[in-house]
């Protein structure tokens, strides 16, 4: 199965969407630079937090890969959301108004989620002294002194962050909530 992954995604105020996305089953990746205007022509009445609302339910079955944290949290929540009120992901293309009242109720749901982002920072064994990450790359990190030059990394639970550190479990990986 084919699914979209997106590298950028940013909401214009018409509530269309500027995209940099590739296809999974193209390779080498051609990542291109689009403007997706479904959701809009789909439901033109719907605010743009709606719209928004409406491809994060989506997004559950469609199968899309986010590269933005906030994207990927919103669908881990939406998924969540789906389950515990037992709604059909087919219904969009069956009845889209009920689909429009999803996407109301999931905005409520989003409100009062206990499904909070926090705030951590890692430190980790640089050597002989444990010292907190100050930037990090996908293939190297570089250490911070003081915990007030550490990068705060943004995530509902400290998994997703270690997550993030996955490889680098020799190094005595620790996350902190601040």
């Amino acid at each position: 199965m084919s699914y979209e992954i997106y590298k950028s995604i940013k909401q214009l105020p018409d509530g269309t969407f500027q995209v940099i996305s590739a296809s999974s089953n193209v390779y080498p990746k051609h990542w291109s630079d689009w403007r997706m205007t479904y959701f809009k022509d789909t439901w033109p009445t719907a605010t743009n937090e709606e719209q928004k609302a409406l491809w994060e339910l989506y997004s559950t079955g469609s199968g899309d890969h986010f590269y933005p944290a906030n994207w990927k949290a919103n669908q881990k929540l939406a998924s969540k959301f789906m389950k515990e009120k037992g709604y059909d992901w087919w219904m969009h293309g069956k009845n889209p108004e009920l689909w429009l009242q999803y996407a109301q109720e999931f905005i409520e749901y989003k409100k009062v989620s206990t499904y909070k982002k926090r705030k951590f920072v890692v430190s980790m064994m640089f050597g002989a002294t444990r010292e907190y990450v100050k930037k990090k790359s996908s293939r190297h990190t570089w250490p911070a002194w003081n915990k007030a030059d550490a990068k705060v990394y943004t995530a509902v639970d400290e998994q997703d962050i270690l997550n993030m550190f996955r490889g680098y479990d020799q190094y005595q990986v620790q996350v902190e909530e601040i």
